[in-house]
């Protein structure tokens, strides 16, 4: 036993180490007792507000809230339609106007292709002189209609897509 009293006087590292020990010790120790009094002690106590009483005070924020987000809703709601409505509005003024511009135009385009027209005879006349037969089915074909038409007809007629098909740029490029 006295060898390990020497040993632990004569190692000044281990002697501080005990002493910090004893007094983290020591203070906890204190710390706890003065928590315990706390806790004794009667503190100051809130009034105690009912259930019911939390319950009402919360549905009437809730009330409050959805009344003013109903509100704000409704106003952008208002602002929304205004605004969709001076749109529609404006949109079909523009196409009045656009209407009535155009108009005048395709009237024109009809009394120009009129005195464009050819009378019966002098197309026949002409024919004749160039050495030219041309039927009445070939006047038909001189319109917007017809002329799709036969755009459409020599698709149609012509020869197979199968014969040239579709080849994108790299295979274009492959094939030089």
């Amino acid at each position: 036993m006295d060898s390990f009293f020497n040993l632990i006087f004569e190692n000044f590292f281990i002697v501080i180490i005990i002493v910090v020990a004893i007094f983290n010790f020591l203070s906890k120790a204190k710390n706890n007792s003065e928590t315990t009094e706390q806790t004794n002690e009667p503190t100051r106590e809130k009034p105690k507000r009912s259930i019911q009483d939390l319950i009402e005070e919360k549905a009437e924020q809730v009330r409050d809230t959805y009344q003013q987000t109903r509100e704000s809703i409704e106003d952008e709601v208002d602002k929304g339609t205004n605004l969709f409505e001076e749109q529609r509005q404006k949109q079909y003024e523009q196409l009045r106007s656009q209407m009535q511009s155009t108009q005048p135009k395709e009237d024109q385009k009809k009394e120009d292709f009129s005195k464009n027209k050819l009378p019966d005879k002098n197309l026949k006349e002409r024919t004749k002189s160039d050495g030219i037969s041309i039927d009445g089915n070939l006047k038909r074909k001189l319109t917007k209609q017809g002329l799709a038409e036969s755009i459409v007809m020599a698709e149609v007629l012509g020869p197979p897509r199968a014969l040239n098909p579709y080849q994108n740029v790299a295979m274009k490029r492959k094939g030089k």
